[in-house]
């Protein structure tokens, strides 16, 4: 594991605690070398309407400036979830990267989105209703559409 990771926080640091009715939520930003799409996938992520969210910018150790970028967005960030940004000292792998953010989260859910998705504000939402529609399961993925 990675013990040389950087993680800042910022947002809103009295974040309330989930409650059965509104669980804490995820959502957990993956990224690698993504500058040309990180701000878009970031703007989806603080735009997303759920509450109480804890959201995870994390950068596995790109080379071009995906993290700077990631991280000059969290410094401006006005919104009301919680924010946690991160980066690895080396590059770990999109399976590694997925379990060290995991161990990171504090959600009861974990909503995932890869640097260059540019989520919708009710993508939180929706997830979490499906969740609640289907008892019993485990994982749920979310439509995409393109963009040309």
């Amino acid at each position: 594991m990675d013990n040389q990771a950087l993680t800042r926080t910022y947002g809103n640091t009295d974040l309330p605690e989930g409650t059965p009715d509104r669980p804490l939520v995820t959502f957990a930003l993956f990224a690698y070398n993504q500058e040309n799409y990180i701000r878009e996938a970031v703007e989806g992520a603080f735009s997303q309407t759920y509450s109480p969210l804890e959201i995870i910018l994390s950068d596995d150790c790109s080379s071009d400036r995906t993290f700077e970028i990631m991280e000059e967005m969290a410094r401006e960030y006005q919104g009301p979830h919680l924010l946690k940004v991160r980066t690895a000292s080396k590059n770990a792998g999109i399976g590694a990267h997925v379990n060290l953010v995991a161990g990171l989260s504090q959600g009861e859910i974990i909503v995932f989105a890869a640097g260059d998705d540019v989520s919708l504000p009710h993508r939180t939402v929706e997830l979490l209703m499906a969740f609640r529609n289907t008892p019993n399961s485990h994982f749920a993925c979310s439509d995409m559409g393109v963009v040309a």
